[in-house]
């Protein structure tokens, strides 16, 4: 089999996937689109193995290699194209735009609040619905919600240039979701060469980046390719900037953050100059953040946003379902407290085994990759889109033995709920049932796969002797192989 052939067989089956999408998301509750859906994603995810596979082959002719890289890539700008159906997040995006148009804070006011406008009702025709808050987004992507809207008109007010709004949004998206690709590429270059095909495509065929990114046009492209910049900025030495970078990622979503622990336990281990200038970075951009701000700038209840997105609540999560179990013997008040007090404390333990063991640069990424996927499945909230940024930085650790099958389990999972939500909403199943299936499905299963791969890594270690020996195999389990043995490569692995 060739990898035209497979990158062909690929097109068609995203054109099935969507068109199965639709019919879930805005037709009659039917059995055919479910399973027209299920088997066009079981059929993306054998070429996105058979895909994986190749690109480690040592045979890999030239040719093949190009069409590796260009065939998914002439995939998500199709896709771009394409309306959103599963999520309508891209609508809501529009709406926090139309609120600035209207001279309304997003940070202080309910995106909900949109629907009592001709411009709300618009929204609904393609699917919106008014049930966020205040936006939970940072200054850089609000920003670009106000261009994505375009300039305040009564024809834009009204709604009557919708279509132009989300692929204002989307082809952008898409865009930069390319662009991490290209990030992928070229830090794997000078990280591990011998992984740079292998990692670019972990991240480029996998459907679920595809389907969530350039289908469906969530912002978290734009917070992963500052991300992914900042890596490259690390792994070429220069942590001040890439510090600076990652601030920047964190300033369009929050969730980039998850990387700094790991990366403050590289940074402290080199001289205290360069922790001074990474420090004075952040430092400097958090500054320059606030200005970005601007008249959106209400102290304290800016963030309400993310402080309701945090809080405990009936929602699809690790702490969602924990929190829906404990109300119904106990008062919600210490519910959310006990849910917050044990997510806390395993986050944090997560955030202080992965951190202190960084040696270098190669195992800083690896533990941004492993702290993300473990923020996903621990965090009070989750949608497959949060997987994204975990499944960018596992790729850029392909040389770690299990980032390939982390990132297809948690992939696989994420693709098989992705229509559950839209389904609900057509009455095939309720509210509570919805977060229940989603959270074993989406997190709980792949991530009990997840554990046993690392109990069969275990195993096939050599027998521990005493604490001292189990921690040494431990160490080996968590952090990446042994460099390779180019010069290259050992050259970077000792940055």
């Amino acid at each position: 089999m060739t990898a035209a052939a497979v990158a062909i067989a690929q097109a068609t089956l995203y054109g099935l996937v969507l068109v199965a999408q639709r019919r879930m998301a805005f037709g009659p509750l039917a059995l055919g689109p479910v399973l027209l859906y299920l088997a066009a994603t079981a059929g993306l995810f054998s070429g996105y193995a058979w895909a994986v596979r190749r690109s480690r082959s040592a045979t890999l002719a030239g040719r093949e290699r190009r069409v590796l890289l260009a065939a998914p890539a002439l995939v998500w700008l199709a896709l771009a194209l394409a309306p959103p159906s599963l999520s309508m997040d891209v609508l809501s995006y529009l709406a926090h735009g139309r609120q600035l148009a209207g001279g309304l804070n997003p940070y202080t006011t309910a995106t909900s609040e949109v629907d009592a406008t001709p411009y709300g009702r618009q929204l609904r025709t393609w699917g919106w619905l008014p049930v966020h808050g205040p936006t939970p987004y940072g200054p850089l992507w609000t920003r670009a919600e106000v261009w994505a809207f375009g300039t305040p008109s009564d024809h834009s007010m009204r709604g009557g240039d919708i279509a132009t709004q989300v692929r204002r949004v989307k082809v952008p998206v898409a865009l930069a979701g390319l662009l991490a690709a290209f990030l992928i590429w070229h830090t794997l270059g000078q990280l591990a060469p011998a992984h740079q095909l292998a990692g670019t495509v972990l991240y480029l065929w996998n459907p679920l980046v595809a389907m969530e990114l350039a289908a469906e046009g969530h912002n978290d492209a734009a917070m992963l390719v500052l991300t992914l910049f900042g890596l490259l900025l690390f792994v070429r030495g220069h942590p001040a900037r890439g510090s600076a970078a990652v601030t920047a990622a964190a300033l369009v979503k929050l969730n980039a953050l998850v990387v700094a622990p790991p990366l403050a336990g590289y940074v402290l281990r080199q001289r205290g100059v360069v922790w001074v200038r990474a420090a004075l970075g952040v430092l400097i951009l958090g500054w320059l953040g606030w200005l970005a701000y601007g008249n959106l700038w209400a102290g304290s209840a800016t963030f309400a946003g993310l402080r309701l997105h945090a809080a405990a609540s009936v929602t699809p999560s690790t702490g969602g379902v924990l929190y829906w179990f404990l109300t119904r013997t106990h008062a919600a008040g210490p519910s959310a407290q006990a849910v917050s007090l044990v997510l806390t404390a395993a986050l944090t333990a997560a955030t202080l085994v992965l951190s202190v063991r960084v040696t270098d640069v190669r195992t800083a990424v690896v533990a941004c990759g492993q702290l993300a996927l473990t923020v996903v499945v621990l965090a009070s909230s989750y949608w497959p889109w949060y997987l994204v940024l975990p499944i960018g930085l596992l790729a850029l650790a392909p040389y770690w033995r299990l980032s390939v099958p982390f990132v297809m389990v948690f992939s696989v999972a994420g693709r098989l709920v992705a229509p559950i939500d839209r389904l609900r909403l057509n009455g095939l199943t309720d509210w509570p049932t919805e977060v229940v299936v989603t959270t074993v499905v989406g997190l709980w299963l792949p991530a009990a796969v997840a554990l046993a791969l690392i109990v069969r890594q275990w195993r096939l270690t050599a027998p521990p002797t005493g604490y001292r020996s189990a921690s040494a195999r431990l160490r080996k389990l968590m952090l990446p192989m042994a460099p390779p043995g180019t010069p290259a490569e050992r050259m970077s692995s000792r940055r």
